[in-house]
């Protein structure tokens, strides 16, 4: 594995552990806020299993970077995975970037 797809792999299982965390803590039904970090956790269950698959493909298709980028930045946006897991998984789909754009 290369380094940016270590890095895609680490990232997605941390914003993996911290989304399933929060999604099970949250697992009460409530009309309040905690709805809202519940469905945050569930987003970063599917961007963490999302990112994982796509860091691993990122050296059999020279495209999909794209999706990992977007979906680095969508788990950015929703604040799971203590920030640190999407932040390491951006890094590496644009380290990946930077490896296609020299071929």
């Amino acid at each position: 594995m290369k380094v940016a797809e270590i890095l895609g792999v680490i990232g997605g299982l941390i914003t993996l552990i911290v989304g399933a965390v929060v999604a099970a803590g949250t697992a009460v039904p409530t009309y309040t806020l905690v709805d809202l970090a519940g469905s945050a956790g569930l987003v970063g269950v599917v961007v963490g299993i999302l990112t994982i698959i796509f860091a691993v493909l990122a050296g059999k298709n020279k495209g999909i970077w794209a999706l990992w980028l977007i979906f680095s930045l969508i788990g950015l946006a929703v604040g799971v995975g203590v920030i640190i897991g999407p932040l390491l998984a951006l890094i590496g789909s644009l380290w990946a970037l930077k490896g296609t754009s020299k071929k």
